[in-house]
C-alpha cells in the first residue's frame, strides 16, 4: 500500500514557485490542482472558497507578508 506524499499550503505554494517563478497563474492553477488531488489539505473551510479562490488567496497572503 503506498502512502499519498501531501504538504502543508505554504510549503506547497513555495515548491510552485519554484517550479513555475513568480507566475501566480501558474502557481495557482497547480495549487487548485494539488488541493482536488488531495496533494494539499486544508483542515477548515471557514472562508468557504473554492480551490481556485484559496490560491489566490494565499498567493496575496504570500506576497503581503513575504514568505516566499
Amino acid at each position: 500500500m503506498s502512502e499519498k506524499l501531501t504538504y502543508g499550503q505554504r510549503e506547497y505554494m513555495r515548491k510552485m514557485i519554484e517550479k513555475h517563478g513568480l507566475n501566480p497563474a501558474a502557481v495557482c492553477t497547480a495549487y487548485e490542482q494539488a488541493e482536488r488531488d488531495g496533494v494539499v489539505f486544508r483542515e477548515k473551510n471557514s472562508s468557504r472558497k473554492t480551490a481556485k479562490e484559496y490560491a489566490i488567496a494565499l498567493w496575496n497572503d504570500g506576497e503581503r507578508k513575504g514568505w516566499f
